[in-house]
């Protein structure tokens, strides 16, 4: 049996005001307006920028992808699950990849790029390529972060074990986000690389640019407000 809601009692699906067909057409017709105006689509040979949501969810298999003995219950890694990870990293990055490179935002954002059949393959062929060489550098970059939490297990005296750093610190979580990161923006695909680094700066605070040359043992202790920029070596 559904129940009623009364007239005026709070939660009602009726209560919320909307506005008229006439407001909302006049606020619609007004940000398209700006959109036309701000040029921000000037020179894209795409709309589909790289996705954050995308970006997170890469974030998400590559940290169970390296650490997957602390993300599961399971005594050993299963080999099978983590190739199935990899794919669906590998998959993740390519899109990522693809959607940067067609459309290439920039501060010339006027400029006119190449949609030809040919470009679009040379596209395609970099974001896979590229993918998979990020995909590879996977265990190169589970070896730097072995060296980053000796770096926490040496200079906080607090640390209890090192599945606490890799589940706790927002300091080793900033540096692990850095150093997947950093391998983008190598390969040129920054804004991928930047929109990594923010799904980090807004969970810890830390801001430690993808374009920073950060050497090895690596330590942040607590770390809200530290930045790192970009030029910093």
């Amino acid at each position: 049996m559904s129940e009623q809601t009364g007239e005026g009692e709070a939660g009602g699906a009726n209560d919320v005001p909307r506005p008229s067909l006439e407001v909302a057409q006049s606020c619609a017709t007004a940000v398209a307006g700006i959109i036309d105006a701000s040029g921000l689509n000037q020179g894209l040979s795409c709309r589909r920028l790289p996705a954050p949501e995308r970006v997170a969810e890469a974030c998400f298999l590559y940290r169970r992808l390296l650490f997957p003995e602390v993300w599961t219950t399971d005594l050993a890694p299963d080999v099978e699950e983590l190739t199935e990870r990899c794919n669906r990293l590998h998959g993740l990055l390519e899109d990522l990849l693809l959607a940067e490179r067609l459309a290439k935002p920039s501060r010339n954002q006027r400029r006119t790029l190449d949609d030809s059949p040919t470009a679009l393959r040379r596209a395609g062929k970099w974001a896979r390529e590229t993918a998979s060489g990020i995909t590879e550098r996977l265990p190169a970059i589970r070896q730097q972060l072995e060296e980053d939490l000796d770096a926490f297990m040496e200079g906080d005296p607090a640390v209890r074990s090192r599945a606490e750093v890799i589940l706790c610190y927002p300091g080793f979580h900033a540096i692990e986000t850095y150093r997947f990161a950093h391998q983008l923006w190598l390969a040129g695909a920054q804004l991928v690389a930047r929109l990594m680094n923010e799904q980090a700066h807004g969970k810890t605070g830390i801001d430690l640019h993808p374009g920073a040359t950060i050497g090895p043992a690596f330590f942040i202790d607590h770390g809200t407000g530290v930045v790192v920029g970009e030029t910093s070596i």
